[in-house]
């Protein structure tokens, strides 16, 4: 009777670890080349004031003095004649 209630215990523990598991986001591939070198915080100025880029994976947030902007960027480098990127503001971005 004890082995039953181990393997029960033992089915339960892994289904549980499946269901977890499966819960999970799934984690966006690693930027690479262009992509991977602009992540990070920058900062860019004009007469409007002090502007603050933040690039997480392919996900760009942007505040400027008077606007902010949540997109995703695709880049293409292999474009033709010139490197090329693909902006997308996102429904829910503040200034969409």
């Amino acid at each position: 009777m004890a082995r039953i209630v181990i393997r029960r215990s033992f089915l339960s523990a892994v289904a549980g670890l499946a269901v977890g598991l499966s819960l999970v986001p799934a984690r966006a591939e690693e930027p690479k080349g262009d992509l991977k070198a602009m992540q990070g915080t920058w900062t860019s100025k004009d007469e409007q004031g002090e502007s603050t880029w933040v690039f997480k994976d392919d996900h760009v947030s942007i505040k400027t003095p008077t606007r902010g902007y949540e997109m995703t960027l695709k880049l293409d480098g292999a474009a033709k004649p010139e490197k090329s990127a693909d902006f997308k503001v996102l429904d829910d971005s503040p200034n969409a």
